[in-house]
C-alpha cells in the first residue's frame, strides 16, 4: 500500500505501510513503526508550538518528510517542503519570505541550512532526519558540533 493510502486502522497491523525505496537497507516500514514515529513528531510539535507555525523541510523524499507533513496536518502547522537542489539564493529567498519556526533537514543538507539560517540571523529549531538510513545521507558529514537548537528526530520522545 502506498503512503497516500495509509490509514490509521492499519497502524496496528503488521502489514507494510509503504515500501521506502530510498532506504539504503532493503526493507519496508511496518504500519506500527510508521505510526509510532509520526506520533513522536506530533507530540513534539504539540509541546513546542500552539499551531499556525511554519515548518520547512529541506530533503529529498524520505519517510521523515512525509511524517512531518502528517504531523503538521495534525497540529495545524504550515508544511512547506523545499527542494534541496535549489541553489543557496533560492533557499535564502524562501527562508526570508517565510521565516520558519521549525526546519527539518537531512544529514546531507544540515550544514548548508544551518549556515544559511545563521547568515539570515534566524533561530528556528532544526530537526535532523535520522530515523532511517537513506541514500541521500550516504556521503553526509558526521554529526558534530550540534548547536542547542538542533535535535535528532531519533531522540524525540
Amino acid at each position: 500500500m502506498s503512503i497516500a493510502a495509509f490509514k490509521t486502522a492499519d497502524a496496528t497491523s503488521t502489514r507494510t505501510s509503504f515500501a521506502a525505496g530510498r532506504l539504503t537497507e532493503s526493507r519496508s516500514i511496518a504500519g506500527q513503526e510508521y505510526r509510532s514515529n509520526v506520533n513522536k513528531v506530533i507530540r513534539f510539535f504539540s509541546r513546542h508550538s500552539a499551531g499556525n507555525e511554519v515548518v520547512i523541510t529541506v530533503m529529498k523524499n524520505r519517510p521523515e518528510r512525509n511524517m512531518t507533513a502528517l504531523a503538521c496536518a495534525n497540529t495545524a502547522n504550515h508544511f512547506s517542503p523545499l527542494d534541496p537542489e535549489v541553489d543557496d539564493d533560492g533557499l535564502r529567498l524562501a527562508l526570508e519570505a517565510t521565516p520558519p519556526t521549525f526546519v527539518v533537514v537531512s544529514r546531507d543538507q544540515r550544514r548548508r541550512i544551518v549556515w544559511l539560517l545563521d547568515e539570515l540571523d534566524q533561530n528556528p529549531t532544526v530537526l535532523i532526519a535520522d530515523l532511517y538510513s537513506v541514500r541521500e545521507d550516504a556521503n553526509a558529514a558526521p554529526l558534530r558540533n550540534m548547536n542547542n537548537s538542533e535535535i535528532l528526530m531519533s531522540r524525540l520522545g
